[in-house]
């Protein structure tokens, strides 16, 4: 009877049989119930499934969340996100999993917070959803884990989130570079240059010049060189006299050699008038 039921073109028919059977004691028959009610278009069978996201078992509980996938809604995140620290791994999942299909900032505190789970398999996928996350971010976000106690959080924030507020991104990737983590310092300069490299912006990003020169003398070798990179792109004659003395005394030899390449670089572009 259930199989008939599952497969017949009329569930809304079976609406209110289905509500009943979300009380049954057999944990496949409310799993099974929360299977059809998601089907169903013409009902609202989502506040009767929200109940079951706290069901005591856990395939229940997945089947809950996995219905409300279905039908994502900002209404439903306050439910969802305990269940992110659900005592079974599966149902943490499918937790981190409903609330990426709501695609709302509102999810993305709740998200960060995962990627430092101590299941590997958590922190992976919420990884996923922040390089997935398709929504804006709003900078109130970024400034409160733009100095978070965790380095890698704030990795993964300016690496995957930044580019998507809704301000300029500009002076979080300036804040960054102050960051006492090597990574950080170098992800905030590669994210820079693309950034600067978009014809729209870079015009209006040569006062970051006096930002970009300290890290010249930054005690990590791969920072000097994202650095560099960035004022190649600038090409603002007042990091010449800078370049020169990198050029010249810099510990490392390729280091040494970029910077006379950008000196190149930049006395070119004046030359021509770029």
């Amino acid at each position: 009877g259930l199989e008939m039921l599952q497969h017949s073109p009329n569930k809304e028919e079976f609406f209110e049989e289905l509500i009943e059977l979300l009380k049954d004691e057999s944990p496949d028959v409310r799993s099974f119930a929360v299977e059809v009610l998601s089907e169903i278009k013409e009902n609202d069978p989502f506040p009767h499934i929200l109940n079951l996201i706290t069901d005591e078992n856990k395939a229940v509980r997945i089947s809950a969340l996995m219905a409300l996938s279905k039908n994502p809604s900002e209404d439903y995140i306050a439910y969802i996100a305990p269940l992110t620290k659900d005592r079974e791994i599966a149902v943490q999942k499918a937790a981190l999993r409903a609330l990426s299909k709501i695609s709302s900032p509102k999810t993305l505190d709740t998200v960060i917070k995962a990627t430092i789970d101590k299941s590997e398999t958590i922190a992976t996928e919420a990884k996923n959803i922040l390089v997935n996350y398709a929504g804006h971010v709003p900078s109130s976000l970024i400034e409160d884990y733009i100095n978070y106690p965790d380095s890698s959080i704030r990795y993964l924030v300016i690496e995957y989130l930044v580019e998507k507020v809704d301000t300029d991104p500009i002076l979080f990737y300036l804040q960054a570079l102050k960051d006492s983590e090597e990574s950080i310092r170098v992800i905030s300069l590669l994210k820079l240059r693309n950034f600067i490299s978009k014809p729209p912006n870079k015009d209006s990003t040569l006062s970051i010049v006096k930002d970009i020169i300290p890290l010249l003398n930054d005690p990590s070798k791969k920072v000097r060189f994202q650095a560099l990179k960035v004022l190649e792109i600038l090409k603002d004659s007042s990091s010449v006299e800078h370049l020169i003395t990198i050029a010249t005394r810099d510990p490392e030899e390729d280091i040494r050699s970029l910077a006379t390449e950008v000196i190149v670089s930049i006395r070119r572009a004046l030359r021509l008038g770029k």
